[in-house]
């Protein structure tokens, strides 16, 4: 074994945080600088197009790093591409803060969104490496309590940043948690031993992609958790103008909302991790669906029938909280039994998830955002998980 395979590993919870963490600051980063967007395309001299795009090829480029880095740490290994995929990141959050115009913006924002991907994708693979069954959806159950806060947080903190610092201090706060963040993966152990690693060359590595797409066994899931993931990705980004100008929420109002079901996230987060031992991630994943389903319906019929405020709330808070469940369960599931290629499958699915989280709610929104719109289209997305749910082998189910 390596010496960076003998390196020490921290205690379990202590890991399982710091591996959280590195999954959710691309996304973090993505949502923290949203409220500040109006005021940098004014400062830039760019139109609101121009701002969109920085978001977008943050996009891009997190499916980027996701699709090349985790294939290499099948043969390279986990640690030192996530040390470079978080420098990365971090400079490029630097270059944000000091950027002279919009062009300068969009190569710093698609660099930080390459590093953001490798965080992502090494960290799932790294607690596959080190756990399975149902010893693996405990452990991404801890990581999923702050991935999926994150997206929700975010648009918060950078808000208040804004009353503080302006636009580019989100940046600079950005990179100051990029260094810290950078600090705590030199403290990671290697956790894919040489003797494991994929024995091909590197073009063999994405070979591997064809093959994890065909393979049912990890296909189903992965659609579970993309599709499943569209009302959390649709609510974030029609909220804000769907429940302010629907029903008329001041900011503040708004950001309590946005506070409760961020709670909401942490409570299921921490119900499963209570019960996937007892019930296993499938059962789990089937109830999460269920619940999904019934919450986002109800948050469809509420605000077609122009029901008051409340009758869409209640709803929407289990709506949003299923997320908790939803991605370690569907995590374990789709990263199971996947060998030598735990690196393609999870960059596999970090694409997929990118790909329906990019295009479906700006499509969507092209419709109009409004109360209704959201709340259909949150009840779609839940029904439409009902078909790759169902098709998760019987293997799995236990």
């Amino acid at each position: 074994m390596s010496a960076l395979c003998a390196r020490p590993l921290p205690s379990r919870r202590r890991l399982l945080i710091m591996l959280g963490a590195l999954s959710a600051f691309g996304p973090l980063s993505f949502d923290m600088y949203l409220p500040g967007l109006p005021q940098l395309t004014n400062d830039l001299g760019a139109s609101e197009t121009g701002g969109q795009l920085s978001l977008s090829v943050s996009m891009v480029g997190l499916g980027v790093g996701q699709v090349v880095i985790g294939p290499l740490s099948d043969q390279l290994g986990r640690r030192r591409p996530l040390l470079i995929g978080v420098a990365l990141f971090t400079v490029a959050a630097v270059a944000c803060a000091l950027t002279p115009n919009l062009w300068f913006l969009l190569v710093a924002r698609f660099l930080g969104g390459v590093g953001g991907g490798a965080g992502a994708v090494l960290a799932r693979s790294m607690v596959r490496d080190l756990y399975s069954g149902r010893d693996a959806a405990r452990a991404f159950g801890i990581t999923a309590l702050i991935f999926g806060v994150a997206p929700v947080v975010a648009p918060l903190l950078g808000a208040l940043l804004m009353a503080v610092t302006g636009w580019r201090g989100i940046f600079v706060t950005i990179a100051l948690c990029g260094a810290a963040l950078f600090v705590a993966a030199v403290r990671l152990p290697e956790t894919l031993p040489p003797e494991q690693r994929h024995s091909g060359g590197v073009t063999s590595l994405f070979s591997e992609f064809p093959r994890v797409l065909r393979d049912r066994s990890f296909l189903a899931p992965t659609l579970v958790l993309a599709i499943g993931f569209q009302p959390l990705s649709l609510y974030l980004a029609m909220s804000s103008f769907a429940l302010q100008q629907g029903y008329g929420l001041t900011a503040q109002h708004f950001g309590y909302v946005f506070a409760a079901n961020s709670v909401g996230i942490l409570l299921l987060g921490r119900l499963n991790l209570r019960v996937v031992d007892a019930l296993g991630p499938f059962r789990v994943l089937c109830w999460t669906i269920g619940l999904n389903v019934v919450a986002c319906l109800a948050v469809g019929a509420a605000t077609v029938l122009g029901a008051s405020l409340w009758w869409v709330l209640v709803p929407l808070f289990f709506a949003i909280s299923i997320a908790g469940p939803l991605l370690p369960n569907a995590t374990t599931l789709a990263l199971e039994s996947q060998g030598e290629a735990i690196g393609a499958a999870s960059a596999c699915m970090g694409l997929v998830q990118t790909i329906f989280g990019a295009f479906i709610p700006p499509l969507v929104s092209l419709l109009g955002v409004t109360p209704a719109l959201m709340g259909v289209s949150m009840a779609i997305a839940s029904l439409l998980c009902i078909g790759p749910l169902l098709a998760i082998p019987r293997a799995k189910r236990v």
